[in-house]
């Protein structure tokens, strides 16, 4: 009994030495992950669509220009792009279309009100890419015949926004431009989607 006694008055470290114990070693906390964009992307190829989190964002606004531009991407490669001309830092709705002078030739204006491209994983591991405008005049002509709106409110310095896009062509595949484009070819981004983001 003497020596039991004796242990209660031992230092706790050597307690836990004679025990053979060691001090719990605290576990590291994992960042959290954000997720800015989730989509639900229904395409031709089953594989290639579905549910896509981006948890990077970077968005810009121009006070004077009204130009609004928004890039979310995700460590799968996957990326989406918005574009906003007239942004309205109230509560906007705008329908994004193809400029009349960007189907063929030039690319012209590209697009009127705003516009959507989106970058997903190849099942070869790749990526591939879907747009309502040319970007560049090496993209082959299209045109685009969806439909496409943006509704977005904002509560400084935050912006938040939900995406409808039906028929975004597919411009590159497997990270090469298509040549020539097949208008079949196409993505949709559905009405379930959103995003945000500080400006």
């Amino acid at each position: 009994m003497k020596n039991l006694c004796a242990l209660y008055l031992l230092p706790l470290p050597m307690l836990l030495g004679l025990s053979g114990c060691e001090p719990a070693e605290e576990k590291e906390q994992e960042p959290e992950v954000i997720e800015y964009a989730t989509l639900t992307v229904e395409t031709a190829t089953e594989s290639e669509g579905g549910a896509v989190a981006l948890t990077s964002s970077m968005c810009t606004s121009d006070a004077d220009t009204g130009f609004f531009e928004g890039s979310f991407v995700a460590d799968s490669g996957a990326m989406l792009t918005i574009k906003i001309k007239g942004f309205s830092t109230g509560t906007g709705s705008y329908t994004c279309t193809q400029a009349s002078d960007n189907s063929t030739g030039e690319i012209g204006n590209k697009f009127d009100n705003c516009a959507i491209e989106l970058v997903i994983p190849d099942v070869a591991s790749s990526v591939n890419t879907y747009a309502m405008h040319r970007s560049d005049v090496s993209d082959k002509d299209f045109t685009y015949s969806g439909s496409c709106t943006i509704d977005t409110t904002y509560m400084e310095p935050q912006v938040q926004g939900t995406i409808s896009c039906t028929g975004l062509v597919q411009t590159d595949y497997q990270g090469t431009a298509r040549n020539p484009i097949n208008p079949d070819v196409t993505a949709d981004i559905m009405t379930d989607s959103s995003f945000f983001c500080d400006i």
